[in-house]
């Protein structure tokens, strides 16, 4: 690949007119010529062949869940692809995590405490800051192409590269569902299931948020992103009423979003 006639021109010049190939010595470098062919004629033919060989894939075989069930629905009404951008491009936030956070309060699990956010959020959370985000992050820089880069082939590695993204935050998804075993309670109204969820979204935002800077709060350009997706979650209530809820849940010790009004 890298100047191959070169080396044959190369090999002219270093190589006596008249002396056999079997009794070949460089007069003064003492470089056999079969040790020659193989230090460069052989790995240029063998990069020669990696290049033209196909690339290989490996089909994913996910198991199914029903975490994966309910994201998937979710995330296709109105408006939630949007608010999931929203969050990740300007707050940094794991949406998968939201997700999660709908779909146990959805299964009637009880709010998570301390121990069990953080367990989860260990679990994760190399994972969307290693493997998630990066891929998330190419992919944007593609869109709608990247510089002079031939747009054909920049689309075609987009495409290739919102399959991944879509894989990554599946096997992610696969690991929140069994990080925490928590019990599930199918009593409990729609209602309290929703607001569980806030809760639980509050607690993680406040552990995201916090992390970096405890003095800012929950910023309030996140609730109609964050109300977006509860709708989708829950989509038998009212929208108003669950925005003015979130707002108040956010407004709680340890949640203060104040400004918003």
């Amino acid at each position: 690949m890298y100047l191959y006639p070169g080396i044959l021109v190369w090999m002219e010049r270093a190589i006596p007119c008249g002396i056999s190939q079997k009794g070949f010595r460089h007069q003064n470098k003492g470089i056999g010529v079969q040790k020659v062919f193989h230090l460069l004629i052989i790995p240029a033919k063998l990069e020669l062949s990696l290049i033209k060989t196909p690339v290989r894939t490996w089909p994913m075989e996910f198991k199914d869940h029903p975490l994966w069930h309910f994201t998937v629905k979710a995330h296709q009404q109105p408006g939630v692809h949007e608010a999931c951008v929203d969050l990740q491009k300007n707050q940094g936030i794991d949406v998968n995590f939201l997700f999660w956070c709908c779909w146990l309060a959805e299964m009637g699990a009880p709010p998570l405490d301390e121990a069990q956010l953080q367990s989860a959020m260990d679990a994760v959370g190399p994972w969307q800051r290693d493997i998630v985000r990066p891929v998330w992050r190419a992919r944007w820089k593609l869109k709608p192409s990247y510089g002079n880069f031939p747009e054909d082939l920049t689309e075609a590695l987009r495409q290739q590269l919102i399959t991944a993204e879509i894989n990554a935050e599946h096997i992610e998804m696969l690991q929140l569902a069994d990080v925490v075993k928590i019990p599930m309670e199918k009593t409990v109204s729609t209602w309290e299931r929703a607001s569980h969820a806030m809760e639980n979204m509050k607690r993680y935002l406040m552990q995201h948020f916090f992390e970096e800077n405890e003095e800012k709060g929950l910023p309030k350009s996140i609730l109609p992103s964050l109300n977006t997706i509860l709708c989708a979650c829950f989509p038998g209530l009212k929208k108003s009423k669950m925005l003015d809820t979130l707002k108040e849940q956010l407004k709680k010790p340890n949640g203060d979003i104040s400004g918003y009004d």
